[in-house]
């Protein structure tokens, strides 16, 4: 069998047969699924690289129907499990790239991917999230317009509160029927997080009380643009 080298994140796991389990892996150049024989039996000695919140290089043997594992080495390792709202954010972040890998190509999910988890393991979860959900929007070219009005193609004035209308995808001037209001901090924060990494937004002062106030505008956002559901609160 031909065998090939990849560099990827495991998304989700299934046990298989007596001992096998099956992966699906993210890669900078695609989603895969393999399977690592006798994995789950106690003296396996692949199991303990093949972990979900790390960065795995992997070998693997081209298969009829699965790849199969046949080497995994950790790269990096992201530190969630002792923190409850840092593991289940982490499960969410997961959770959001399996799902729009189904519709993009992987590169920059991978990349947000990547830089999410391990921003997460140092900075208040919230402004992570923001910052993790803003930037994969920006990466896939679908980044909410927080520098003009929709509406009037005003620039946005420094202290007003404007409220999100996510058919338009940015803020408009006036209250809107089911809208939210963005206000000043969150629409700053916003434009960091569209504009910076991951790591420098979430860091930043007052990140965490403006991502508390502003993520279920992005939620909607991501239900009205993708029809995908991702709140860490349903993890």
């Amino acid at each position: 069998m031909a065998t090939y080298k990849t560099t990827g994140i495991i998304l989700r796991r299934h046990n298989y047969g007596e001992a096998d389990r099956i992966y699906t892996i993210l890669t900078p150049d695609g989603k895969i699924s393999a399977i690592a024989k006798s994995v789950r039996r106690i003296r396996a000695k692949l199991a303990s690289h093949l972990e979900v919140f790390t960065t795995i290089d992997l070998m693997l043997a081209e298969g009829k129907n699965l790849d199969v594992i046949t080497g995994a080495r950790i790269r990096d390792q992201y530190p969630l499990s002792a923190d409850y709202q840092r593991l289940r954010t982490g499960f969410l972040f997961l959770e959001m790239a399996d799902k729009l890998s189904q519709q993009q190509e992987t590169g920059e999910i991978y990349a947000c991917l990547r830089e999410g988890l391990d921003a997460l393991a140092i900075h208040p979860p919230p402004a992570v999230e923001l910052a993790f959900k803003l930037r994969l929007l920006y990466a896939l070219g679908q980044q909410p317009d927080v520098e003009v009005s929709c509406d009037s193609r005003k620039p946005l004035q420094p202290g007003a509160t404007y409220y999100f209308d996510v058919t338009q995808g940015g803020v408009v001037e006036g209250a809107i029927r089911d809208g939210a209001a963005l206000s000043p901090a969150a629409v700053k924060l916003w434009r960091v997080c569209l504009r910076s990494s991951i790591h420098q937004s979430a860091g930043i002062t007052g990140a965490q009380a403006a991502a508390e106030e502003s993520l279920r505008i992005c939620d909607q956002f991501y239900d009205y643009m993708y029809g995908i559901h991702c709140y860490a609160s349903d993890i």
